[in-house]
């Protein structure tokens, strides 16, 4: 049981080659205004320090701006598929009559 639990603590130890770390709450994520530990911090998607509420709120809306943005494209090839207007080259809107010979 030692001998797994010493084996655990070690996949946990290092971290991996090429992994990016979480934000350090050492300076603002908008501004890059130091953030002094006996300030507040302002905390968003859960590991992102501000270091006030304008800056979250700015970043936040900044994210909405972006997501709007991202969702147009996407709606535009949704809508254009469903319309019927033009279907993907080899796929046929409808129904065919086929004969079968008998």
């Amino acid at each position: 049981m030692a001998s797994s639990a010493a084996c655990a603590g070690f996949f946990f130890d290092a971290e991996p080659l090429g992994a990016t770390t979480l934000p350090a709450l050492d300076v603002c994520a908008l501004c890059a205004r130091p953030l002094g530990r006996d300030n507040d911090i302002f905390m968003y998607r859960g590991d992102t320090p501000f270091c006030s509420e304008e800056c979250r709120h700015e970043q936040m809306q900044l994210d909405a701006v972006r997501a709007r943005k991202a969702a147009r494209p996407a709606a535009r090839r949704q809508q254009h598929y469903t319309s019927g207007a033009d279907t993907p080259r080899g796929h046929h809107k409808g129904s065919w009559k086929v004969s079968v010979a008998s």
